[in-house]
């Protein structure tokens, strides 16, 4: 196809201007923000829907313990400390979800209310003094990106509440560290939520949950980033759901699941030991099997004989390997003039790119090897090429997300 795929301009949906936009406050420890928050935050700022209007900040001060009474008073748990401090230097993910930023232009514009909270042994309490100077500013939305566990009357500060992340499957998994559990336990998924605060801990009003594959099997680090990026988006998909409803937050059903599970907490020297010592050793044994192998996807296919085919029995597909310095995956089947047609992406292993190939199918032909044509290549990454007719042209809107863009390709020339 030689690349003959034009972009088109992006189409928008027209905002919804008969309802003002929320009103979202704040509750941060510091301007200084890890990435994913500043892009929640320059989400909702860019947004038609929502901005920020009021920022809590805490003011109470930490005096920090001197060093050899920090060591004593965590000594049950320099185990962690020293695989946290190994794993963030060896791992440098890009871009680096917790990544410092300042916020402070972005909220530039907004009154900032400080607060000194009334701390108890883990929660804080804010005084009738501050509960009267927030909710003169009629929030409908409050973000908990700072502050310990609210408790009492914080968790009323804003008409929908106080909506916090727990990153972990809030079903299985209360407590923390984050991405840190299902990494030493082996977990295939690791969960998240977007929960409305209320006095039970981990276990409020669920608006938005999503599971995902634990992205790294030894790295937590890893993991988190890869966990905290897929999350960023909740916040501003939710906001612009109560803000099309006109108000009615979308909980999730409250099914009567009981949290039979400890409370994790941060491992013990003795419990990390054993479980370090097994990662260890999966990880020189993965190193063992792939010094001489290399992992490559292939595509499976196979033509329905009737339009009720369950077409589900694995056997019956037809098998194709590509050649040895690249993977094929994500394929979109599509007909044409009564030709079968797969997109799907090849990666080349040397650039370490995506870009989308075609080939043809045929009933009759034997399906080892596939004749392919480049669809469309770009200097940037192309994946799940997901491809669809519109007033009898065809478009293709594949993946971009390296370039964080959205991008639409109407076909100029076909192979037929």
């Amino acid at each position: 196809m030689k690349n003959l795929w034009q972009n088109q301009l992006p189409v928008t949906s027209a905002a919804n201007h008969t309802r003002p936009p929320l009103r979202v406050g704040l509750l941060v420890d510091s301007f200084i923000q890890p990435r994913w928050i500043e892009k929640i935050i320059r989400d909702i700022q860019s947004s038609a829907f929502a901005e920020v209007c009021l920022v809590i900040k805490n003011e109470s001060e930490e005096l920090p313990l001197p060093r050899l009474r920090a060591y004593w008073k965590n000594r049950n748990h320099l185990l962690y400390a020293f695989y946290s401090q190994l794993d963030n230097r060896l791992v440098k993910p890009s871009p680096d979800a917790f990544e410092p930023l300042d916020v402070q232009e972005l909220v530039s514009n907004c009154r900032v209310l400080p607060v000194v909270p009334t701390k108890k042994k883990y929660s804080d309490w804010f005084t009738d003094t501050d509960i009267d100077a927030i909710q003169e500013q009629h929030l409908d939305v409050a973000l908990a990106f700072g502050f310990r566990i609210l408790k009492g009357k914080a968790l009323q500060i804003a008409r929908h509440g106080v909506w916090s992340y727990h990153h972990g499957d809030n079903l299985i998994n209360r407590g923390g560290p984050a991405g840190f559990w299902e990494v030493m336990e082996g977990s295939t998924i690791t969960g998240s939520v977007l929960q409305r605060l209320n006095e039970d801990l981990d276990n409020g009003f669920v608006i938005q949950r999503s599971w995902s594959s634990t992205s790294d099997r030894f790295s937590v680090k890893a993991n988190k980033n890869t966990l905290y990026w897929r999350s960023s988006s909740y916040v501003i998909r939710a906001l612009k759901e109560l803000h099309d409803s006109g108000g009615i937050v979308r909980d999730e059903a409250r099914l009567y699941r009981p949290y039979h599970k400890q409370l994790y907490k941060a491992p013990t020297n003795a419990q990390l030991f054993p479980k370090l010592t097994a990662l260890s050793l999966n990880y020189l044994a993965s190193k063992f099997r792939n010094a001489g192998a290399v992992e490559q996807w292939i595509l499976a296919y196979r033509f329905r004989s009737s339009a009720d085919d369950p077409n589900n029995t694995f056997y019956r597909f037809h098998h194709v390997t590509p050649p040895k310095d690249r993977f094929w995956a994500d394929p979109f089947p599509i007909v044409v003039n009564g030709k079968y047609y797969l997109f799907f992406e090849e990666f080349i292993y040397k650039t370490n790119l995506g870009h989308i190939v075609v080939a043809e199918v045929d009933r009759s032909a034997k399906p080892e090897t596939l004749k392919t044509e480049v669809a469309l290549k770009t200097d940037y990454h192309l994946s799940y090429p997901f491809v669809f007719f519109w007033q009898d042209r065809l478009f293709m809107l594949p993946e971009t997300s390296s370039k964080r863009t959205v991008e639409l390709y109407s076909c100029e020339s076909f192979p037929v």
